[in-house]
């Protein structure tokens, strides 16, 4: 069982890949890393859809730490994160965003 990641929205969006392509979703959010370190990450998720997920039968998320990238860090077991501890909370967090904007656009 995973435990439950916490994180802070910070923006997120919808693209899709051409007019017919595979969409996906952008995020960045902050994390509060969990090694009692008390730093807080700003990182960037890639998000597929839940059909991707239902017809792959994984977890389609990737997630990097925006300062490792600025700092052009790209490398496998360096800016690694395991997006499938990070797909539940995102999209949790994107359905509470989305229920409050239309709650407040009404």
């Amino acid at each position: 069982m995973r435990s439950k990641v916490k994180i802070e929205l910070v923006a997120h969006d919808y693209h899709r890949n051409g007019i017919c392509g595979e969409g996906f979703r952008p995020i960045l959010f902050d994390w509060k890393d969990a090694d009692d370190s008390g730093e807080t990450r700003r990182m960037l998720a890639i998000l597929l859809s839940k059909e991707t997920q239902d017809e792959l039968g994984t977890v389609p998320c990737f997630v990097l730490d925006v300062d490792m990238v600025a700092n052009g860090n790209i490398r496998f077991f360096e800016n690694s994160w395991r997006g499938d501890h990070f797909s539940d909370a995102l999209r949790t967090a994107i359905a509470e965003a989305e229920a409050t904007k239309g709650a407040a656009d009404a």
